[in-house]
């Protein structure tokens, strides 16, 4: 609930936070709501026309066929909507993309510009206790531009009927936040794999083969060195996290309870934490995923995300209901964002083969 945002509601942010929860509880069936969802979305669609009753100026009960063609009414509908969407997202890459996206937001056409840390340390020279200088250093730090890009999505609604009361604008909206979000995901570690590609990225921070407990561990006291001592975190889908696991040398041993056992993936892994990427549907007909189930990713946060974003506002546009010929009304989401591989800090990945 940024600046922004309470300058836009009036300081009375009650509909986003019910929103927020709605959307939280729908997307996590672990979580419990304050109240029954179907009540909650009940509460959202009044707090939906309120909104749009107090940014338009024009009251419903009035005359509310007239009210629905108002343009005031309108505006105020997909005005509602953006930023409904903008007050969505931030929390969703605070949560999902945090350990490896540094995220920017901006406003729409503006570009970012990242200083890049360099890497390395300064040499430490022998001295002989005659000499009033050493070689001299300085680090440079290197500029990176990140422009997002247009991303845009239609999709069509009896709009009529939603500013009729008779849709529900919660579920509505929910899609179109989890849409956007599964082509960020994607995208984001897209640019973490790319970034990682064994061709370009230094070979002694990616390792290919069995899982190994020695090996993975030795890979993260790698990237740990090189990244003055910022312990990283070990990222994956849950598939690929279920594969870490202690060798059974070290005396690891697994008893479950018959009657209400529970298995799940590790926390902890001799000190360095793990972190689930949650799996992206493709969307094609064979029902693949996106995320690759055998590849473990190792990112240090604490030093420098590796990964650049920028993101911008939302835009939106409709078109009148009668323009079509079934009287349904057009809906546009224009959103820009761009996720780059640059980073200050290194990476790993333990690519699991067998």
């Amino acid at each position: 609930m940024n600046a922004e945002l309470r300058k836009f509601a009036g300081d009375n942010v009650d509909f986003y936070v019910a929103f927020e929860e709605y959307y939280n509880c729908k997307n996590d069936p672990t979580r419990t709501p304050s109240i029954p969802l179907t009540e909650m979305s009940e509460k959202i669609n009044k707090g939906f026309f309120a909104e749009i009753e107090r940014l338009s100026g024009v009251k419903r009960a009035d005359a509310p066929n007239a009210w629905m063609a108002n343009p005031s009414v309108k505006w105020a509908a997909f005005a509602l909507i953006d930023q409904v969407i903008n007050s969505l997202l931030p929390a969703y890459i605070t949560n999902s993309l945090s350990p490896f996206v540094d995220m920017r937001f901006v406003a729409y056409g503006d570009a970012v510009h990242y200083k890049i840390t360099p890497r390395n340390l300064f040499t430490v020279s022998k001295g002989a206790h005659g000499e009033r200088t050493t070689f001299r250093q300085k680090n440079f730090k290197g500029d990176l531009i990140v422009a997002p890009e247009e991303r845009i999505v239609t999709v069509y609604s009896d709009m009529y009927r939603v500013l009729a009361g008779k849709e529900d604008i919660a579920e509505f909206v929910r899609l179109a936040v989890l849409s956007i979000e599964r082509e960020m995901t994607a995208e984001a570690v897209s640019a973490l794999a790319a970034g990682l590609n064994a061709g370009v990225y230094p070979t002694q921070f990616i390792e290919t083969g069995a899982f190994k407990a020695q090996t993975l561990i030795e890979l993260g006291q790698r990237l740990e060195a090189y990244n003055f001592g910022m312990r990283p975190v070990i990222m994956g889908t849950q598939a690929a996290l279920a594969k870490v696991l202690p060798d059974s040398i070290a005396g690891y041993r697994m008893n479950v309870a018959g009657a209400n056992g529970s298995v799940g993936i590790m926390a902890n892994f001799y000190n360095f934490d793990l972190y689930e990427l949650k799996q992206i549907p493709t969307g094609s007909a064979d029902f693949g995923v996106e995320l690759d189930n055998n590849t473990l990713y190792l990112v240090s946060p604490g030093a420098d995300k590796v990964i650049k974003g920028a993101v911008s506002n939302t835009l939106t546009n409709s078109n009148q209901f009668y323009d079509n010929a079934d009287i349904t009304q057009n809906f546009t989401i224009r959103k820009d964002w761009k996720f780059t591989f640059a980073s200050a800090a290194y990476a790993g990945k333990y690519i699991i083969n067998e």
